[in-house]
């Protein structure tokens, strides 16, 4: 298939990166969610002050270069400022995405920006202050940086014979630490980078000798510090903090990430078929191309994260920690679409229907994700304290871990003028609080109109903010009748 002209290309790329760098950047001026309070938090914690410090805060929510660039940034109120490093991340994810993808062609690089740029999930995390975004972007780059994005001259395919570059290798190491260093989910992708690499130096190298040489060229600082790593910071983990994960779960939101459609077994099964198709016909191109990215790939979604997840346990079975396959998944879309028309019409329609359905998909999360962008448990505690009259706000209901997280974030950050005070569950009856705060799941948003809690208290609904479906909803109740509170023991 002709490819597209090229001043064609260059107009169609600021369209897609300026609509998806607009997309996160709007996204990103909400309330912070609570993991984001909850790094500020172990910073004041721990009072850290340098690197070393920050790797005392052995909690997985401590994703260090973020947290870094959180304790520079300080304490305040101008939430975006907490997210312009993810933001930035994820603007270099886009440009990333489009440089990979073009060496195929300049249409595969277009499919690849626009599957990024209108990606619920990509979206999602470029506008947290977390450390996805940082690890997708060093994932990417060092996929190029190991050869990923070469394009062998002469036979016009990406085929990438391997060659010991000493600064090329010096600067994959430096971008592999800085992906550890993001978020440990990079283990992912570095497990499928290393088989690739030893695979095509042992191929392409004339003796084991050079090869050996030509991996520790790349790998060396990777492992010396993976280790290292492991042994300060990774082996004193704690992990979650949330209820242990499924792997049913996973597999049913990750199927409606791709769909964008409610849960039902019927939404689930066509999000995973159009998942393995795409997978499916990604991998035979690459294999009809003679790319030996096919190794790469095929350890990436079939091996690495399988044996790292076996590694881990249930804790990390939540789709989030899939987060950094999804911009591989969206290149092997790309190719698919780019390439679709080679194949025939019917083929080129399947592939068409495939673009409609994910593209329909995230523009309905998206959309979601914006409309009850500030949602969430801070824009909670701002509605509690404007609705009550007295110096205090006395509460309950919210788990307590997340009670305290907010109440102590509010009050160290924001400093405001009413006092908030959390009323434990045993202590409902003889102390009922004012207000009383539901989270629902996010599979049952189900509500009441009116609760009553220990002791008969009658509270009704004040106010409701619902949440994406990925989210539960949360309701705010008020006493009926609130003639005031003794003063709490």
């Amino acid at each position: 298939m002709e490819d597209i002209p090229q001043k064609k290309f260059w107009i169609l790329t600021a369209l897609i990166l300026t609509a998806g760098l607009a997309l996160r950047v709007i996204a990103a001026l909400g309330y912070l969610e609570h993991d984001e309070i909850w790094t500020v938090l172990q910073i004041a914690q721990f009072n850290a002050e340098s690197f070393f410090d920050i790797l005392r805060i052995n909690h997985d929510n401590n994703h260090i270069l973020n947290t870094l660039y959180l304790k520079w940034v300080g304490q305040t109120s101008n939430w975006i400022s907490y997210r312009l490093l993810s933001l930035a991340a994820g603007a270099g994810v886009l440009g990333l995405m489009g440089f990979i993808a073009a060496a195929q062609s300049r249409r595969a690089a277009l499919w690849a920006m626009l599957c990024t740029a209108f990606s619920f999930p990509l979206i999602a995390y470029s506008a947290q202050a977390r450390g996805y975004s940082l690890a997708m972007f060093f994932a990417l780059l060092a996929f190029v940086l190991a050869g990923g994005a070469d394009k062998n001259k002469e036979t016009g395919n990406a085929v990438k014979p391997h060659t010991a570059k000493p600064l090329r290798a010096a600067f994959f190491g430096v971008t592999v630490v800085l992906g550890f260093l993001s978020h440990l989910t990079f283990l992912f992708v570095y497990l499928a980078l290393l088989a690739w690499m030893a695979f095509r130096a042992i191929r392409s190298m004339p003796t084991k000798r050079s090869a050996m040489l030509s991996i520790l060229a790349y790998h060396g600082l990777p492992l010396v510090f993976l280790a290292l790593f492991y042994l300060f910071f990774v082996s004193r983990l704690a992990v979650g903090g949330a209820p242990y994960g499924s792997l049913l779960v996973s597999i049913r939101d990750l199927a409606i990430l791709f769909t964008g459609a409610k849960a039902s077994l019927q939404s689930v099964i066509l999000g995973m078929i159009a998942i393995a198709a795409v997978l499916l016909s990604g991998l035979i191109l690459l294999h009809r191309q003679k790319d030996d990215c096919l190794v790469f790939f095929f350890m990436l979604f079939f091996a690495a994260s399988g044996v790292a997840l076996l590694a881990a346990g249930q804790e990390f079975l939540y789709w989030r920690y899939f987060l950094l396959l999804f911009p591989f998944f969206y290149l092997l879309f790309a190719f698919v679409l780019a390439s679709a028309g080679d194949f025939g019409r019917p083929l080129k329609a399947v592939a068409l229907v495939l673009a409609v359905l994910y593209l329909a998909g995230q523009g309905f999360l998206i959309t979601d994700l914006i409309a009850k962008r500030d949602n969430n448990h801070s824009a909670v505690m701002e509605y509690l304290a404007l609705k009550t009259d007295g110096p205090e706000v006395i509460y309950g209901g919210m788990p307590e871990f997340l009670v305290l997280r907010y109440s102590f974030f509010w009050t160290m950050v924001l400093k405001p003028q009413k006092m908030f005070s959390f009323v434990r569950h045993q202590m409902l009856e003889q102390y009922p609080p004012e207000w009383f705060v539901v989270e629902t799941s996010p599979t049952n948003k189900a509500l009441t109109a009116e609760l009553t809690l220990p002791g008969g208290h009658l509270y009704q609904q004040h106010a409701l903010f619902p949440r994406n479906r990925f989210s539960g909803d949360i309701a705010v109740y008020k006493k009926q009748e609130y003639p005031g509170i003794m003063p709490l023991p």
